[in-house]
């Protein structure tokens, strides 16, 4: 059931006492329902006996009125914008206005920015399934003010207490990053079945990105590059997306005075982003000199979306792909456990037994102030990791650099420090001293390693892991998978039945299977059909099999070509008889005569040898038409 079909029927139970004088009868609230379901089977029956009890109502304008009466008072939080388009002149004096319940309110005006910051509340009245209309003005002194984009938010049904984050797509350019907590609703909060694709919301908050000086080297037309004046006038900045958000870009900013300039520049800005679980958050790091227009990545990163739990927040550091790390602060807003039963959340503790990927951050050096730009290399046999050259004053040298550790536990390592020349950085620098570690055995705690290179100086590298996806939800995901499969083939099934007595003739069929598979073709959706048909039809159970049976098949045509050839040679000689034929063909309904049947054999028999090899049945199959 789908939650807005969900939706209407619990406003619909909560709005209307239906009494059936006649037989006595009183339907009760949906929430009863759910309270008795433990199990998604359970769930499916209860919600299909409400359904049933409400019959056509849902479709009727009497219910329509039912829902549009829905008030919640609700806290409206205009949070900030995003990459909102430029009104005047490279700038622009933005503030959002919108309606509700016959009342105007308006933020205040932030002056000359395109990433405006209001975090205003505003107490309304709404209507569940209303769409709010915020619009975004620009503020100009003298004359009317000018629209600089519109966005919707519609209301969603939301029960006391209930508090939900959104990002508005603004259909001019940008976002706005909107807060609501419902203060009072006449609904009941509802608890619904895991779905694996349900959409997590994350606020990640960029903090900082050290060590993406050999980036700079190896990615930029920037002349000069090794000059500290050049270095200190790059701007940086950073895109985010995922497959359900559009890119977002933070903004710019230079390495402030008394940094590492290249090699380190802090953002504290925050991007809200959605995404299913296992969703890749891809990231750019993108850098220009001062005179340039436009930004140019020079390095990019990525992070796979693991089941965070509501409100879970984590702290880590990111590898870049070329050098440097990136330092990330997630917290997630709505969760794929969000209103879920109870019962199937995984607890903090399950959610990282689970092993995910091993990232090394180097962190700092101590005994090497007297070099003017070292740098680490670490060596896992073929596998060699290089810093950025950390030009600095003073004890200790901080790398703060992380890297993706493709290793075992045990693997031995070989640590090198070097001072790079910075009149030519793309040379290997001056060796300096050598050491060796093991890679320690890292659980759910970050593990450090210190190696020793003589009594004054050492290198401190930390282990940790990435979390991933947990075994909880691994398992959830599977059951969930068969049981979306299922409800999508038994849909199919029964709209493709068109008498209503659960069976699929060849026709209804050849439509229903392509449905389940649009990459199957007409012929051999047909000549399947024969291959599974109990007395000329199939019943559901068996269109299931036909499904499971495609799918071991990776949908390869070849492979489900050679499983019907394979039926129809019964003997299993390899070649296919005219008679073997016509018994198989005649439930395909692709000829109205034996005839016609064989004049379609003898024009693929093209060694004349009364038989169908499986290359000329092949042939055949991509061949023949079907009306």
């Amino acid at each position: 059931m789908s939650e807005e079909r969900y939706d209407e029927i619990q406003l619909a139970l909560q709005h209307i006492e239906v009494n059936w004088n006649e037989m006595g009868q009183r339907i009760q609230s949906f929430n009863s329902y759910i309270e008795q379901a433990n199990t998604t089977k359970e769930f499916k029956k209860i919600a299909g006996e409400a359904s049933d009890l409400i019959g056509d109502l849902d479709e009727s304008e009497k219910l329509r009125t039912f829902i549009s009466m829905t008030k919640i008072d609700i806290e409206l939080t205009i949070l900030e914008a995003k990459n909102l388009a430029v009104s005047d002149l490279k700038r622009s004096d933005p503030y959002v206005v919108f309606m509700a319940n016959k009342e105007k309110y308006k933020t205040k005006v932030i002056e000359n920015v395109l990433d405006p910051v209001w975090n205003e509340s505003f107490q309304i009245k709404v209507e569940v399934g209303d769409k709010l209309m915020l619009q975004i003005m620009d503020k100009d002194v003298g004359k009317k003010d000018d629209e600089n984009g519109v966005c919707y938010w519609k209301i969603p049904s939301m029960y006391s207490g209930q508090i939900i984050y959104d990002i508005l797509d603004i259909d001019k350019k940008g976002f706005l990053y909107i807060k609501a907590v419902c203060n009072n609703s006449p609904l009941q909060k509802r608890l619904m079945p895991f779905d694996y694709e349900k959409i997590t919301l994350l606020e990640v908050c960029i903090i900082s990105v050290n060590g993406f000086y050999n980036s700079l080297i190896s990615n930029t037309c920037i002349k000069d590059i090794t000059k500290p004046k050049v270095l200190k006038h790059l701007k940086y900045t950073m895109e985010l997306t995922t497959s359900k958000t559009k890119c977002q870009r933070l903004i710019k900013k230079k390495t402030v005075e008394g940094q590492q300039y290249g090699n380190y520049v802090f953002f504290d800005q925050r991007i809200f982003v959605k995404g299913t679980v296992n969703d890749e958050i891809k990231i750019s790091f993108l850098a220009k000199e001062k005179h340039q227009k436009k930004f140019k990545v020079i390095t990019n990163s990525s992070f796979i979306i693991p089941d965070f739990l509501p409100n879970e927040i984590m702290t880590l550091p990111i590898p870049l792909s070329e050098s440097g790390s990136l330092q990330l602060k997630i917290t997630c807003l709505e969760s794929v456990y969000t209103n879920v039963y109870p019962t199937v959340i995984p607890t903090a503790d399950m959610v990282i037994e689970k092993k995910g990927n091993v990232v090394m951050k180097l962190t700092k050096s101590n005994g090497f102030g007297d070099f003017l730009a070292p740098y680490a290399t670490v060596q896992f046999g073929p596998l060699l990791i290089t810093t950025s050259p950390i030009q600095h004053s003073g004890e200790p040298v901080i790398f703060n650099e992380s890297f993706l550790a493709l290793v075992e536990t045990g693997t031995k390592a070989i640590v090198r420090m070097y001072n790079k020349d910075m009149k030519n950085p793309s040379k290997e620098g001056k060796k300096l001293c050598e050491g060796k570690f093991e890679v320690p055995e890292i659980k759910n705690k970050p593990v450090k390693v210190v190696v020793r290179f003589n009594s004054i100086s050492q290198l401190e590298i930390e282990f940790f892991l990435i979390r991933t996806t947990s075994s909880v939800f691994d398992e959830l995901e599977k059951t969930n998978r068969i049981e979306k499969r299922n409800q999508k083939i038994e849909s199919i099934f029964n709209r493709f039945d068109e008498d209503k007595d659960g069976y699929l003739k060849v026709r209804e069929f050849r439509t229903a299977i392509q449905f389940v598979n649009s990459t199957l073709t007409r012929s051999l959706s047909v000549f399947l059909f024969p291959c599974f048909a109990v007395n000329n039809q199939i019943n559901l159970t068996i269109f299931k099999e036909v499904t499971e049976v495609l799918a071991s098949f990776n949908n390869s045509h070849e492979a489900i070509t050679k499983y019907i050839y394979n039926f129809i040679d019964q003997n299993k000689i390899g070649s296919i008889t005219l008679t073997q034929f016509i018994n198989f063909a005649h439930q395909t309904q692709i000829a109205d005569s034996d005839k016609e049947l064989t004049n379609l054999f003898n024009s693929f028999d093209y060694d004349k040898s009364k038989t169908l090899s499986y290359k000329e049945f092949y042939r055949m199959i991509q061949c023949v038409v079907i009306d």
